[in-house]
């Protein structure tokens, strides 16, 4: 179910990005990518997903050299300056 709905939001925006309706014929290609690609394992494209999500956060951290998510709370702001 999520191919369908990944290929039809990528022809879905070749179609604004054109304004020609005939920009819906690249939702043949791509499904048939999707087709192949869901052969092996139906559910590939929620483990792409799950992929991006996890090596983003790391590639954020290691380019920006900050944490993109924390687990832990933020209490840095409440805390009082000693004067």
């Amino acid at each position: 179910m999520d191919a369908i709905i990944v290929g039809g939001m990528l022809a879905s925006i070749g179609l604004i990005g054109t304004g020609n309706p005939l920009a819906l014929l690249v939702y043949i290609p791509i499904h048939g990518t999707m087709f192949l690609m869901c052969l092996k394992d139906p559910n590939i494209i929620g483990l792409y997903k799950l992929a991006i999500m996890t090596k983003g956060k790391a590639t954020l951290r290691n380019v920006l050299k900050v944490s993109s998510s924390s687990p832990a709370i933020n209490t840095r702001r409440f805390k009082r300056f000693r004067k």
